[in-house]
């Protein structure tokens, strides 16, 4: 005879409801590698090999203490993905002691108008611990035992027969503890991620899921910006312009980040809703009916202020911007952090410098150099900031006023 799983109602009856909600938490970059995290006969090497190259034991320590650099790479610093962990909560309410969400299909939706596509995820995981299942067994046990008894050995004479038979048939019902886990599928297209749930017997799919998602800019393009180094020694003085460098670097940024990334979160969970039979753990003596019970919400992936990108800039009272001069043209010198600007302003009011690494610096208009004054007037420029990819007031405050 075949195990039931339930009887089934003709009229369904439903006595659940289904709230979905979903939340997208930043995923920090892991900290960069240095020397003390190699093993110890790599950290001997790398000590040697940095000693050899420096001249002063605070340079060495200093060396010791900078992230190891990889090499290679398109020298392009990527800065249109966005990484989240996204924790997805299916919750509700049931009515009867034995109802449950056996199947749910749950789905982020993109606009194709939105700014982010859908670039890759992992770690997709649900975990259901200790759960009880009903388990019925069924025992049956019998015998049968003979024997005759005979006056003296050898006789043929028989005192005494004896026959006996016995049987025993029981049936009883006991709990399993069990781990189970959740079997759970995904498929992700650039405007769609969809996760399709279902649970074993006994297991009610309200909980958790959580899965890591990389987000992309749907449209990017592509800047330079400039990152001062060498600027002053150990004293605090300025270092010769000659040796002062300034690594001149692509950034590619989301072309747009005038509104926030969202998704419409879809889900579609079927109910198990049971009539007759929730007093037993067993579930093939229920009297039950599957029903589907929808809901809809809205969920931020990426803020718009986390998909902007900034660069600064030294601009004088005149509205005149300090440019450099290029192989390839003149261009406005635009830092990539406000640091590395005020570290310059600094450096230049120091050193009264119209040159760098071996090329001219001035002010401008439209990144076009003009002629400098001599000596030139560094102490009228300001730090200011302004917006790759969303807009900022054209006149903003000096962040680094004049002296």
């Amino acid at each position: 005879m075949l195990t039931r799983r339930h009887a089934t109602l003709t009229a369904p009856v439903l006595n659940s409801e289904l709230k979905v909600s979903a939340t997208a938490f930043p995923i920090e970059p892991s900290a960069p590698r240095t020397v003390f995290d190699l093993a110890p006969d790599g950290q001997a090497a790398m000590v040697t090999a940095l000693a050899a190259k420096v001249d002063s034991p605070a340079a060495l320590q200093a060396a010791l203490a900078a992230p190891i650099q990889r090499s290679g790479g398109s020298g392009v610093q990527d800065l249109t993905t966005q990484s989240r962990r996204i924790v997805l909560s299916i919750d509700g309410e049931h009515q009867g002691l034995a109802d449950r969400l056996t199947r749910c299909r749950t789905e982020f939706n993109l606009l194709a108008t939105s700014l982010g596509r859908f670039k890759s995820w992992n770690q997709l995981s649900t975990r259901f611990d200790t759960i009880d299942l009903g388990k019925i067994g069924v025992t049956q046990k019998g015998s049968l035992s003979a024997g005759l008894e005979s006056l003296a050995p050898g006789s043929s004479e028989i005192s005494k027969a004896t026959l006996g038979a016995s049987t025993e048939r029981g049936m009883t019902e006991e709990v399993v503890l069990r781990q189970r886990y959740v079997s759970s599928s995904g498929t992700l297209t650039p405007l769609q991620a969809s996760i399709l749930q279902q649970g074993a017997v006994g297991l009610d799919l309200m909980g958790n899921v959580i899965f890591d998602v990389v987000i992309a800019a749907a449209k990017a393009q592509l800047h330079q910006l400039y990152r001062p180094d060498g600027l002053f020694a150990a004293s605090g003085q300025p270092l010769p312009a000659e040796t002062v460098r300034l690594v001149r670097r692509l950034v590619r940024v989301p072309s747009n980040a005038d509104q926030d990334i969202t998704a419409k979160l879809k889900a579609s969970c079927t109910v198990r809703t049971v009539a007759k039979g929730a007093d037993t753990f067993t579930e093939s003596d229920d009297v039950a009916s599957l029903s589907d019970l929808p809901d809809e919400a809205e969920v931020v992936l990426v803020t718009a202020e986390e998909q902007r990108v900034s660069q600064w800039y030294l601009q004088d009272r005149s509205g005149h911007i300090l440019s450099i001069e290029e192989p390839d043209g003149d261009t406005v010198l635009a830092f990539d952090s406000y640091d590395g600007a005020r570290d310059f302003l600094l450096w230049l009011r120091a050193s009264n410098a119209t040159h760098v690494a071996g090329r001219k610096i001035g002010l401008g208009e439209k990144g076009k150099l003009q002629a400098t004054p001599d000596p030139p007037r560094w102490n009228d420029l300001s730090v200011r900031i302004s917006g790759l990819n969303w807009a900022i007031p054209a006149l903003s405050p000096a962040l680094t006023p004049s002296p």
